[in-house]
């Protein structure tokens, strides 16, 4: 404690504690780098035997049904397309998840159902889009909460009795 101007006493925050402070924040930096990477499997796991075993001309809708399962997504244009999607992601403490390893099997038939070809896809192969932020105006007026609940007065009657709907 130091005396101070008019007889009082202040107050002082030592270096010493000053110190502590800042070594512990850190020690907390220092063992938050050490928590380990979590790996997580996401979508489809591949099954390199199942999908190696799919013969074009010779397997069908079914067939591949029954090796791989359902597909993750169908095509939207295209729905003789199937797809298979599976990824690899790693996460690091409080960091949002980051893919390490992604692969999509696409297996397209003849409208006949028979495989037709099948394509493999890496990450490699993945290419970044950027949505679009921009919003789709609305026609008419924006009516703040007060105009919305003046707006409503007189509108309900509670005192009305239900009529019955004519048959």
């Amino acid at each position: 404690m130091v005396q101070g101007f008019g007889g009082g006493q202040v107050k002082h925050v030592s270096v010493h504690r000053l110190a502590l402070v800042v070594g512990a924040a850190l020690l907390l930096q220092g063992v938050s780098a050490c928590v380990p990477a979590v790996r997580d499997a996401r979508g489809y796991i591949l099954n390199e035997r199942a999908v190696a075993g799919i013969t074009p001309g010779r397997d069908t809708r079914n067939t591949v049904l029954v090796a791989l399962g359902t597909p993750t997504a169908v095509g939207t244009f295209h729905v003789n397309s199937w797809y298979y999607i599976g990824a690899q992601t790693e996460t690091v403490a409080y960091k949002t998840p980051e893919i390490i390893d992604q692969q999509v099997v696409a297996i397209l038939f003849t409208d006949a159902g028979v495989v037709e070809d099948v394509q493999r896809y890496s990450l490699a192969d993945a290419m970044k889009i950027n949505p679009v932020d921009r919003e789709t105006p609305t026609r008419g007026r924006e009516m703040g909460v007060i105009e919305q609940l003046v707006g409503n007065i007189g509108r309900f009657n509670p005192g009305a009795t239900r009529q019955a709907a004519p048959r």
